[in-house]
């Protein structure tokens, strides 16, 4: 077992850090005179989706914006995801541990699967195939309205991407 190391979370660094082990803090905040404005915390994570991934309310500027523990922790200690990865897991999901989260392609999921899942299977502009609306939201950032307007003819483009239904 190693020792706890901490990094500071992009985007918002000397706000919050990131620990080795999948932990976030709010930093100590001081005053140009050196008083303490706001005291270091560690903040608490919760489940953000059904999957179980777990998610941080994160504050600039006065704005809160809640985000995966999982993908905090790779960017600060493996730097920014690529284009058509995911976050994988090697011993479950609930372990945000650096040892536990890589960055790799999304499983292609089809078949006995797709049949299971009740969802509506889709393919974006790029050819890459999900099994719900839901699973393309999250891999590719964006919400899942967006997505289904595309499907519908409401829209052209949602997350720069063109979207279809596949039956």
């Amino acid at each position: 077992m190693y020792s706890e190391q901490w990094r500071d979370v992009v985007g918002y660094e000397g706000l919050y850090q990131v620990s080795s082990l999948g932990r976030v803090m709010r930093v100590i905040q001081r005053d140009a005179d050196g008083k303490v404005v706001r005291k270091a915390k560690m903040l608490r994570s919760s489940p953000r989706d059904a999957s179980g991934r777990m998610g941080v309310a994160l504050r600039k500027d006065g704005a809160a914006r809640t985000h995966y523990v999982d993908r905090t922790v790779l960017d600060a200690w493996v730097g920014p995801i690529g284009v058509g990865q995911t976050v994988l897991y090697g011993r479950g999901i609930a372990d945000n541990s650096v040892a536990n989260l890589s960055y790799g392609s999304p499983p292609v999921r089809v078949g006995r699967e797709r049949k299971r899942y009740r969802g509506v299977c889709v393919r974006r502009s790029d050819g890459i195939m999900f099994i719900s609306m839901a699973q393309a939201a999250e891999f590719s950032g964006i919400d899942e309205s967006g997505i289904r307007k595309v499907c519908k003819g409401r829209a052209d483009r949602a997350g720069g991407w063109g979207w279809e239904r596949v039956d």
